[in-house]
């Protein structure tokens, strides 16, 4: 899969989940990872659809 052909923002996505993952020093990139990287990234377009569905994000 060539990732240099998503958009910026996927492309930041997919690093902020890496970064996530050697955080929690993990060895393997999960959906969770991905998901807790799109939640941590302001104007994402998934808080903003969370957002809308009633979800409050706590800090």
């Amino acid at each position: 899969m060539n990732f240099y052909r998503f958009t910026e923002r996927a492309q930041e996505a997919i690093a902020r989940s890496q970064e996530i993952l050697l955080r929690y020093r993990h060895s393997q990139l999960d959906v969770e990872h991905i998901m807790l990287a799109l939640l941590e990234m302001s104007g994402s377009v998934v808080t903003h659809i969370l957002e809308h569905l009633g979800w409050t994000p706590t800090t």
